[in-house]
């Protein structure tokens, strides 16, 4: 969730620089915002938000270690308005764990901000998909009661 950007954001503790495609524009081609801050264990972590200058889109998060080891990367495009507020959003998000090898893509053909359900406390609870309940930790696998709520 942090290297997507998805946590507090304390503009006071970032720094901001400019970086421009080539020496002789005049133009700014991104923005740099840049921040350290600790992990739940103490620990330095750097992160570093792209902004496209242009379009004033996020097109990139970075998490570093305290080593300053990229640990993971967020690349957002394909930016589009939702909804009626014509909130611009990411409809492809690529995330990068380098040291592990790892990545994947995520497509969001359409999304729908803040959407309503009949009940807001339905919208926190696990749907029931069945009424039989498996206890796949027990070999063999066995059927369980349905707890009572």
């Amino acid at each position: 969730m942090e290297v997507m950007g998805v946590v507090p954001f304390d503009e006071s503790g970032y720094v901001m620089s400019f970086t421009q495609a080539d020496g002789r524009s005049q133009q700014f081609d991104a923005i740099e915002l840049k921040t350290a801050t600790s992990d739940p264990q103490g620990r330095t972590i750097y992160r570093r938000m792209i902004v496209d200058a242009q379009s004033g889109n996020i097109v990139r998060h970075e998490m570093y270690g305290s080593q300053r080891e990229l640990i993971a990367t967020a690349t957002m495009s394909d930016h589009r308005a939702v909804g009626p507020e014509h909130v611009i959003m990411p409809h492809q998000i690529k995330l990068e764990w380098p040291q592990t090898d790892m990545a994947f893509k995520l497509h969001f053909s359409s999304i729908e901000l803040n959407p309503q359900s009949e009940s807001q406390t339905e919208q926190w609870q696990i749907p029931t998909i069945s009424k039989r309940i498996y206890d796949i930790g027990q070999n063999p696998v066995r059927e369980v009661p349905l707890p009572i709520r």
